[in-house]
């Protein structure tokens, strides 16, 4: 690949990752660059493709921890748990 193009395929690749609203989203660009580096190195690409595309999905990953960081999970209801002798 050519710099130029690599330069505007990580662009697209950032700003999908900062556009992404829902984890579905980030999901689908986690599996898109896990799939372009297997790809790439199966196909002898180059390392530096691999190593980008690697990056890529680390990114992704960053992004859809921050998200699930975010989410509301569900409280217990009270009483719901046993706390009665183990026998």
């Amino acid at each position: 690949m050519n710099h130029p193009r690599d330069l505007v395929l990580l662009s697209k690749a950032e700003k999908a990752i900062a556009e992404a609203k829902t984890l579905d989203e980030v999901k689908d660009i986690v599996d898109r660059a896990a799939a372009v580096k297997a790809y790439a190195k199966k196909a002898q690409l180059g390392q530096k493709i691999v190593v980008e595309a690697a990056a890529i999905k680390l990114r992704a990953e960053r992004r859809l921890g921050e998200m699930m960081q975010s989410i509301n999970l569900a409280n217990s209801v009270p009483g719901n748990q046993y706390t009665g002798p183990l026998v």
